[in-house]
């Protein structure tokens, strides 16, 4: 019990932060910009998060204090699988042929009154970077912060020690905060893989131009 306390304190302080609205879009909005504020991603990870959508969904009905929650989605240049460059390109045209993008996204609902966050087949709070899991979970909020915790962009509101004492750690980054559904994130992911793949076409034609100037 007190415990469940303690979670509560703290969300509260995460609500007070957020300056309470009587304008409830602002409110949420603000919540969304307060996590936005405080992404890590670990510092050996070459994807970029490129962008984060968030959606305000009403339930069905109530849950706990919450009868609307906040979808966000947030949308990473790629994945990259240190251990195997075969694997990692194999698992890029597997993304490809499936979802019709290397683009990866992830999705996460927060329930804002109630205090906890809901993450949908990825979350990892434990293990190391390189581990392929894609865990269902319910983490009650401590403060307004999300880690990526592995190379295909689990998330958790902790970090792990791993990355910490093993991978040099975590970088803070800054991300543009679009309002928008899992569908916008969709197309968006879609566009930037197009266009990531289009950039590399060029330059590989560059290359090969440059070589053959060149006689090699």
């Amino acid at each position: 019990m007190k415990q469940i306390k303690f979670f509560k304190y703290r969300m509260e302080n995460v609500l007070k932060m957020c300056e309470i609205s009587s304008d409830e879009q602002l409110y949420f909005t603000r919540i969304v910009n307060k996590f936005c504020e405080n992404i890590f991603i670990p510092k050996i990870d070459k994807a970029k998060l490129v962008r984060v959508f968030y959606d305000i969904r009403e339930l069905p009905e109530k849950i706990y204090k919450d009868d609307k929650v906040i979808d966000m989605h947030l949308v990473f240049s790629d994945e990259y699988f240190r251990l195997s460059k075969k694997i990692d390109e194999k698992y890029r045209k597997i993304r490809k042929k499936i979802f019709n993008r290397t683009a990866d996204i992830e999705s996460i609902v927060i329930f804002p009154r109630t205090g906890f966050i809901r993450f949908l087949h990825n979350n990892m709070s434990i293990g190391t970077y390189d581990m392929p899991l894609h865990l269902k979970a319910v983490e009650f909020v401590y403060l307004p912060v999300i880690f990526v915790n592995s190379w295909n962009h689990m998330l958790s509101t902790r970090w792990t020690l791993y990355i910490v004492k093993k991978l040099g750690g975590y970088n803070k980054v800054s991300v543009p905060v679009t309002e928008g559904t899992r569908e916008d994130a969709e197309k968006f992911a879609i566009e930037i893989s197009n266009k990531e793949r289009t950039e590399k076409s060029k330059s590989e034609r560059k290359g090969k131009y440059e070589r053959e100037r060149i006689g090699i």
